[in-house]
Parts: structure tokens; sequence; C-alpha cells
């Protein structure tokens, strides 16, 4: 039997283990590292994929370190990808020792590199190594660069370890960077990579604000929201089609609380009547795109509420949205009521009003009267001529 026919089994199981011992076992039993195991990894791999540097050192001298797995990842890939303990000095002494005899220029199936791995792992320390022989404008099949990927990993620390070096400033990789930002990134993060975009591009700083800015309110990250509009004229700002600030808060395919408090610090006088390129006002395009729950929020806050309703019921007859929408349909008939009744939203309504539209429980807040309120407002609902109900 020649040493390529036997399978690596000790090699990986002390690889992963982080056992010397087992390491030497598989040696002395004429187990090969440059034999690939499960995957295409070779014991090399695994013990890079854990930090083992003694294992590493031990291994590196009888095995290839150019080698790949089958998803094209290098020995010094699997040393930069850490998942835990990921600026771990003995992950970091690793990189080193892979690095002379290794391509930290080669890209795995995917187009990454063991730059974007160290990025996409938020591990500022493995940057900083690779970072001198890397090619930090390098984006993967997704159209990712590492700066990208240091983002969306939340690590501030390899965020400001890859801006200086990266190409912030090119199209199209700029926009959707920043937006990306805004999404994903911690504050801090978000707030270096505009501080660095104002310091080197400052006729590009207001722009990369307001990318950022549309990337927090499609995930309703409110407080960063309110901080990014503070250094723009948002109310001025337009997106795709056209689209207003309010209109990319309000279209969430999951409307919940946290976009409800994003939409309603933007919801403010006349952008709710702003209209996208098509001429579509917020209500519109909500009722028009199936944004059901968003829609049921904004309607009892619309100025006009007639408009609302001549939306609501054109929309409504293309389905089944009246049932739907109880809060819409609630608001529209308190607000029959209260016009028939000669009395204004925030009126206290009769009684027996009241509790018909509290036990469907749609009455709008501004429209509950208060307990005293319904103890005066009894009597007057018995008076002869009231309306019956």
């Amino acid at each position: 039997m020649t040493l390529q026919a036997i399978k690596p089994i000790l090699l990986a199981k002390g690889a992963e283990t982080e056992s010397l011992a087992l390491i030497e076992a598989g040696l002395s039993n004429g187990e090969n590292p440059k034999t690939p195991g499960d995957k295409g990894l070779t014991a090399l791999m695994i013990a890079a994929t854990q930090g083992f540097y003694e294992g590493v050192e031990r291994l590196l001298p009888l095995s290839d370190p150019l080698a790949v797995d089958l998803g094209g990842e290098t020995a010094l890939m699997c040393a930069a990808q850490a998942v835990l303990n990921r600026n771990d000095p003995r992950r970091m002494q690793c990189i080193e020792a892979l690095l002379p005899v290794s391509d930290p220029l080669a890209a795995n199936n995917t187009g990454g590199t063991a730059l974007m791995r160290a990025a996409h792992f938020g591990s500022s320390s493995a940057i900083k190594i690779l970072l001198p022989h890397s090619d930090a404008t390098a984006v993967d099949m997704n159209g990712r660069s590492a700066l990208s990927l240091a983002l969306a990993s939340g690590s501030v620390a390899s965020c400001e370890a890859l801006l200086a070096a990266s190409p912030i400033d090119t199209e199209p990789d700029f926009e959707p960077l920043a937006m990306a930002a805004g999404a994903t990134a911690p504050e801090e993060a978000v707030q270096a990579l505009l501080g660095e975009v104002e310091r080197r591009f400052p006729s590009r700083g207001a722009a990369a604000c307001a990318d950022a800015l549309f990337g927090a309110v499609s995930r309703s990250r409110h407080f960063l929201a309110r901080s990014l509009a503070a250094r723009v004229d948002w109310r001025s700002l337009r997106g795709y089609g056209g689209a207003t600030i309010l209109m990319a808060a309000l279209e969430r395919q999951a409307f919940d609380a946290e976009a409800a408090i994003c939409a309603g610090f933007f919801a403010q006088g006349s952008m709710l009547e702003e209209t996208d390129d098509h001429g579509q006002n917020a209500l519109a395009r909500l009722l028009g795109g199936g944004h059901l729950e968003a829609a049921n929020w904004l309607i009892p806050r619309w100025p006009n509420w007639r408009e609302a309703e001549a939306l609501f019921k054109a929309r409504a007859l293309d389905g089944d949205w009246e049932d739907r929408m109880p809060g819409a349909r609630a608001y529209f008939e308190s607000r029959e009521i209260s016009k028939e009744l000669n009395l204004s939203i925030g009126d206290p309504l009769p009684a027996r009003v009241s509790r018909l539209l509290v036990a469907e429980n749609e009455l709008p807040q501004a429209l509950t009267p208060t307990e005293s309120q319904t103890t005066e407002a009894e009597p007057a609902s018995k008076k002869k001529g009231s309306r019956r109900l």
C-alpha cells in the first residue's frame, strides 16, 4: 500500500482536536499530509482553521500550502476565517507562518481572497497582517469588497483597518457600500466610513450620508436614521423611482414596531403627500404594493381622510383588503359618524358609539373618550332625536 492510498484519519483528528500526539501517530502510521480527506481538506487546512499553530508548524514542511479544498479554499484562507477567537495570537501565528509560502491574491470558487475571509469574520488583526500583501480593491463574484464584508461583520476595528486602502471613491462600488453600511454596520463603523469619505472626497460627503440613511431606514434602524438625518436635507432626498425617505421607511416586508418608530420620525407635514416619479404618494404606493400593515398604520395619520378613504376603497375592490385592514375600516367609520354628528376629530363620541367601536377594538386612540367624557356623554345619547344605532 502506498502512502497516497492511506486516508489521513489520525492526522485530521489530531488537527481538529489540536493534538500533536495524534498527528505524530498519523505520521508514524504512514499517513501522507498531502492527501485530502473529507471535502478536500488536508490536515494543514484543518489545523489552520482551528488556529492550531503547533499543528501548522509541524505539518507545513510536509504539506502543500497551495492546495485547495472543494470550495477553492487554501490553508491561508482557512487560517483567516476565524469563527471564534478571531484575534487569537496563535491564529495570527498561523497566518504569519503560511503567508510566505502561500498566494494571498488567490481566490476561492466565489472570488473570495484570504483578506476577504478575514474581513467577513471581522478579524482586524488578520486584516492588518494580510493587507500589505493583498489587493483591497478586489471584489468577489457578488461584487463585495473586503471593506463591504468588514462593514457587514460589525467589526469597527476591521472597518477602520481597511478604510485607508479601500476603493471608496470608485463606482459602482461606492453607493452600495454606503447603503450596506447603513443597513448592517454598527453606528461607529458608519460614522468612520462617512468621516473618511468627507476627508478624502469632501464633495461626496452628503451623497454618502444619504446612501447610508436609505440603508438605515430599509432596516428600520431608527436611532442611526435619526443621527444621519441630522446631517443631510432628508426631505429632498429621492431614491430609486423618486421614492422619498418616508416611502423607504414604510415599504418594509414586515412592518413591525421598529419600522413604525422609524416611519413616524419621517411622517412629518408635507412629506406625507410627496409623490414619486410616477405621481404616487406614499399611501398609494403602499396599497398598490400590498404593504397593508404599513398602510393600516399610515391611514389614520393621513391629512385628508377622504382622499385616504378613496384610495383605500379603490384598492380594496381588488381583493379582501377591507378584512385584512380592520383598523383602517374602523377609522373611516368613526370619521363618518363624527361628520354626521358634527363632531371634530378628538371630540368625545356618544357613549353608545364609543362602546360599539371599542367592542371591535378598532377605535383610534384620538377618538377614545375618557371615563369622565363617557359619563357626561351618556345622557346625551338618550335624548329625543339622538341617532339610534
